[in-house]
């Protein structure tokens, strides 16, 4: 197992452990739904960014495919928004 991966999982169980403190079940649920999403694109994202479409169907065609560090990169920026944001309410003395 990698380090990407390791990172992640470490960063998804910090987030189920902060989302079970609180007493909502939707929350909860969105954490998880959340770190689910999420996790394929930091762990597969050399996989993810060769998918491509011929198909204009609906919307532009995907003629080229994403370089798998970029995937991975746009991935963990959106999954650590939430603790950046937790550590900066926490440090604010707003949560």
């Amino acid at each position: 197992m990698n380090i990407n991966r390791l990172l992640s999982l470490a960063v998804a169980a910090f987030y189920l452990l902060e989302a079970f403190f609180y007493e909502e079940r939707s929350y909860q649920l969105g954490i998880m739904i959340f770190s689910a999403v999420l996790l394929p694109f930091l762990w597969y994202g050399d996989i993810l960014g060769h998918f491509v479409t011929n198909s204009a169907a609906r919307g532009p065609v995907i003629d080229t495919a994403t370089p798998g560090c970029l995937v991975a990169f746009v991935a963990w920026v959106i999954f650590l928004l939430p603790a950046v944001a937790l550590l900066y309410f926490r440090i604010a003395k707003v949560v």
